[in-house]
């Protein structure tokens, strides 16, 4: 006789719901619960009982707030992206090839503005500043994009590096080295490049500046691993692995400010004149820099770093630092043109040596 196990299927069901109301009723969230949706609690308002808007807004605080949004999230995400190889947010995270995810709004760039965007035009001290755009992801890893870029983009971005040539670091090179020997260049699961091509891009600055100056001595420790991408998908990852980190004559001589390292003075320390660049170099990028500053940092006599986000805002902080005698600007591609043109920048390279 067959037995009926429908009971037993409630009972859980039934104890899942009670699971829930007490997480909800203690606030209760896992540590990586997704935070993507926050609505504010419109609260409890007699007035509105007949208004069908105010049930609109309790129910979309109930889905932000549910003590399991989380769970579920992950949960959509593992059948979504890790089981059928979709996007939870295609909005924002495109899936390619062999599970390869790229940032939507960095595929497909406007080619006018890419031909358009120059560095800005300096009255003095030009031959000290240097300007960088870093292409996206695409232009390495063309070949895990699910289709191609538009025919344009390519030949766009050519012009581009041209408009810059005068007054840049060549970066493109060392890391078309890497994708053409079959190195990743990016991070599969994220926007930043790899250990290997932070390692090229800082040899390229150096070298840049002072050849024969790079050592290869790289200290080795743990570095964790960012997967921004597989966060906007609702999947948790965190992962470090051995890599090169700094080496040992970079000392930070003034703590970060605020959380992300935004704005840092590092210093070399027992250095002679002949194993840094002397002098007073500020850095001005994102968040891809700033994975490279540490293996820049014993290469500096005095090295300070200014994210993006600090220009605006923040920039003040850095009004009692000495006059630079060199500045590198380094920017993502889909900001280049805005940040080309933004007058808080240019208020840190009207310091420059005349």
């Amino acid at each position: 006789m067959r037995t009926d196990d429908r009971p037993l299927w409630a009972l859980w069901l039934f104890g899942l719901l009670v699971a829930a109301l007490v997480a909800q009723a203690t606030a209760f969230r896992p540590n990586d619960v997704d935070t993507g949706l926050v609505v504010e609690s419109p609260g409890f308002e007699p007035a509105r009982l007949l208004d069908a808007e105010y049930y609109h807004e309790v129910d979309g605080w109930i889905e932000s707030s549910f003590a399991l949004r989380g769970v579920g999230l992950r949960a959509r995400a593992a059948v979504d992206y890790e089981l059928l190889g979709d996007s939870t947010d295609p909005e924002h995270v495109v899936v390619g090839n062999d599970g390869w995810l790229f940032y939507a709004e960095y595929l497909n760039p406007d080619c006018d503005e890419l031909r358009a965007t120059t560095p800005p035009n300096l009255d003095t001290g030009g031959e000290n500043a240097f300007f960088v755009v870093t292409p996206p992801k695409a232009a390495y890893h063309a070949d895990q994009l699910p289709e191609p870029e538009e025919s344009c983009v390519a030949e766009a971005r050519t012009v581009q590096r041209a408009s810059f040539a005068p007054q840049t670091i060549d970066l493109d090179t060392g890391l078309r080295t890497l994708a053409d020997a079959g190195t990743d260049v990016f991070l599969r699961d994220d926007t930043h490049w790899s250990m290997e091509a932070r390692v090229s891009v800082a040899r390229t600055i150096v070298e840049s500046l002072s050849e024969g100056l790079w050592r290869d001595d790289l200290a080795v420790g743990p570095v964790q691993r960012p997967s921004a991408l597989l966060r906007l998908l609702g999947i948790r990852r965190t992962e470090s692995f051995e890599g090169p980190v700094s080496v040992s004559t970079a000392t930070v001589t003034e703590d970060r400010i605020f959380s992300a390292g935004d704005l840092l003075v590092l210093q070399a320390s027992e250095a002679d004149e002949d194993d840094v660049v002397p002098g007073v170099t500020y850095l001005v990028g994102d968040s891809q820099m700033s994975y490279v500053i540490p293996l820049l940092a014993p290469y500096f006599e005095d090295l300070r770093f200014v994210n993006w986000l600090m220009i605006e805002g923040f920039g003040y902080l850095a009004r009692d630092w000495p006059d630079p005698d060199r500045i590198i600007v380094q920017t993502i591609e889909h900001e280049a043109a805005s940040r080309m043109a933004n007058t808080d920048l240019a208020s840190y390279l009207e310091r420059l040596p005349g």
